[in-house]
């Protein structure tokens, strides 16, 4: 069965991602890091970043006209361009008012914490 793919590269020099699809990952990778991909030619070296698989060529040219656009780009900075590891909460983090008291559903108030 054909394997399709959508992937995102990203400049290892520059401030750049490159959203593209092929039937050949490693064969595409090597033309954009040799210079043979004219959009993307000023931007190499690259690295895969992300990629998906899908089964035709149609559906990964809709993937990648997808991903191209406003809401596409959006999901992508926020779903798959993120760190993977969250950054950790310095300890001064949250500042929380003196006197500060949650508000808490009557039901809940005389559950005891350390009893469950």
């Amino acid at each position: 069965m054909p394997q399709w793919y959508v992937y995102i590269l990203k400049s290892l020099i520059k401030k750049f991602v490159y959203i593209g699809s092929t039937n050949d990952l490693q064969r595409r990778l090597l033309e954009h890091n040799n210079g043979l991909v004219q959009s993307t030619k000023a931007y190499r070296p690259f690295d895969v970043i992300a990629y998906v698989a899908v089964r035709t060529e149609k559906k990964a040219r809709e993937l990648e006209r997808y991903l191209k656009t406003g809401s596409g780009k959006a999901i992508l900075k926020k779903r798959i361009l993120t760190d993977e590891v969250p950054k950790e909460r310095s300890q001064s983090s949250p500042q929380v008012s003196p006197g500060f008291k949650p508000n808490v559903h009557p039901s809940f108030a005389a559950i005891d914490p350390m009893k469950i």
